[in-house]
């Protein structure tokens, strides 16, 4: 969910892990390429701290997936990596964790094991209370990888409907193999995108699933995501992460300069020379503007604020110590040392929408992994980061270059899906899953914080005493996931606290049959045409 993404991180096409001073954040990032080509911070997911290589006998297993769950023609099968902990499990009294994997980071056995960015307050719960612990890859991300390519007609099997049917098999396969009873209760765990999927498995399937944590999860599926750039734009004058209304103001005013330049030839030749762009004449190409633009946004922390990293320009107090500099001059040439900051030594920025677009038609399993998260954005999503005129948005509205149909354009080209699908798609997966009212729910906690971008499309109101929420201060995606540090936030402390609160509240129900909510579909599928 890269930003999943993540920047899960969820945005549009690659989820990229980005080094925060307290882990990885993912983020959804258009195009990758330019960001590849002088980018600092998005060449450090190549240092990932990985604690093993996803393949450690302890931990990992392997199981059989039909291709189709809602085709009994297509007998197709596939093998999905999970990883179990089976050290402190008490079968007589032991729930089950489950740790639900997404678009990125990868997961590895370090998600059962606790030093992992995606459910390490999880793990740290289990120990306590005796609970076995699993962590199961999403079709088509990790090396839970169905097909054998990339190809339009591949992906036509992804989806997450289908990715809750392979954790419904997956349950029943190790109730049956650890012997366990119906009194036996599963919390599923996740943020971002996979917070989603943790939301909706206890909402579909309720008589598998006791209870769900669900960090930082954007259930409202929407086209035009203006509510993302709003955010951004409201944390950079949150004080309590370093912000004013004096660095928002000047952010804004140095992306208008940035447009005002390039509207005419003298002025889009400057910005090649400042900015270092590999080759001339780039700029007088609009698509090549909007590759431009947006890649200058990815130099602000967006989701991913971390305010004990140790970068010159990693977090918003930093960068608005910048901004609110006049002795560094025009807001622009801030602008520009916040770029430059970034920039690997000897490195030019390479601006080529062409380039971007044969990178999102790679369908091989080694180039076309960019394919898998925009696919999912065009045919159930959306999650549009725009910039529209009039919006809160401080990045470049004017030329207007990041708009919605300029993402249904891409959708189009790369997957031949058309905008008129993807708002059909969008729909469907509201009216499916509730969005951000979901009926007849009970027993999911939502959980967003303060600077998360995301948090836009999320519950963010208490529906019922079922349906907790809690609003974390000064937090960005999820960061309350990750593993504990000593510079993490009261605010931080106090919201896994009040998770592990939350959760051991619900273990401790009596049995009762409000997980009965018949809200079981698993004949309900939606597949473009």
């Amino acid at each position: 969910m890269k930003g999943f993404g993540l920047l899960f991180s969820l945005g549009l096409l690659l989820v990229v892990a980005i080094k925060s001073g307290n882990g990885y954040i993912h983020t959804s990032i258009r195009y990758t390429n330019v960001l590849r080509s002088f980018s600092k911070r998005f060449k450090s997911r190549q240092n990932l701290d990985i604690t093993s290589d996803g393949n450690d006998e302890n931990y990992t297993r392997w199981f059989e997936q039909p291709l189709d769950h809602f085709d009994p023609q297509n007998l197709k099968h596939w093998k999905q990596r999970y990883f179990v902990n089976d050290k402190y499990f008490d079968r007589e009294t032991g729930p089950v964790f489950l740790c639900v994997g997404g678009e990125g980071p990868a997961l590895t056995p370090s998600a059962v094991t606790e030093n992992n960015v995606h459910c390490s307050l999880m793990v740290k719960l289990a120990k306590k209370k005796k609970a076995l612990i699993v962590a199961a890859e999403h079709r088509f991300y990790g090396k839970s990888i169905p097909t054998d390519d990339f190809e339009t007609e591949s992906l036509k099997y992804l989806s997450s409907q289908q990715a809750l049917a392979d954790l419904s098999r997956l349950h029943e396969y190790i109730s049956t193999e650890y012997k366990m009873g119906e009194k036996t209760r599963w919390v599923a765990w996740g943020g971002s995108y996979p917070g989603m999927l943790a939301s909706f498995l206890r909402l579909k399937y309720p008589r598998l699933i006791w209870a769900a944590v669900a960090s930082s999860a954007p259930v409202q599926a929407v086209a035009n995501m203006v509510g993302f750039n709003d955010v951004v734009a409201e944390s950079l004058s949150t004080e309590v992460v370093g912000g004013s209304l004096e660095c928002r103001n000047a952010i804004r005013l140095a992306f208008e300069q940035l447009g005002t330049f390039l509207h005419n030839h003298r002025g889009r030749r400057m910005l090649e020379k400042k900015f270092n762009v590999c080759a001339p004449l780039s700029l007088d190409d609009r698509r090549n503007q909007e590759v431009f633009a947006e890649a200058l946004t990815y130099v602000f922390p967006l989701q991913s604020n971390d305010p004990s990293c140790d970068g010159k320009y990693c977090n918003y107090g930093k960068i608005c110590k910048l901004f609110t500099d006049e002795s560094v001059g025009e807001p622009l040439e801030r602008l520009i040392r916040l770029v430059q900051a970034d920039s690997v030594a000897d490195s030019c920025i390479q601006i080529s929408f062409a380039r971007e677009l044969a990178q999102m038609k790679d369908t091989t399993l080694e180039g076309g992994q960019g394919r898998v998260w925009m696919y999912q954005t065009c045919a159930e999503w959306g999650f549009y980061q725009t910039c529209d005129p009039g919006t809160k948005c401080v990045f470049c509205n004017e030329p207007h270059l990041n708009n919605l149909q300029s993402y249904y354009d891409l959708c189009k080209r790369v997957f031949g899906i058309s905008g008129n699908q993807t708002e059909e798609m969008i729909k469907f997966s509201n009216e499916y899953y509730g969005g951000n009212s979901p009926q007849g729910a009970s027993r999911i906690f939502y959980i967003n914080g303060q600077v998360d971008p995301w948090r836009s499309q999320s519950v963010q109101k208490t529906i019922n005493d079922d349906l907790p929420v809690l609003f974390v201060p000064g937090a960005s995606h999820h960061f309350w996931t990750h593993p504990a540090q000593k510079t993490d936030s009261p605010d931080i402390v106090k919201a896994r606290q009040t998770i592990v609160d939350q959760v051991e509240k619900w273990l401790n129900i009596k049995n009762d049959d409000s997980n009965i909510t018949g809200n079981e579909k698993y004949d309900l599928h939606l597949v473009i045409k």
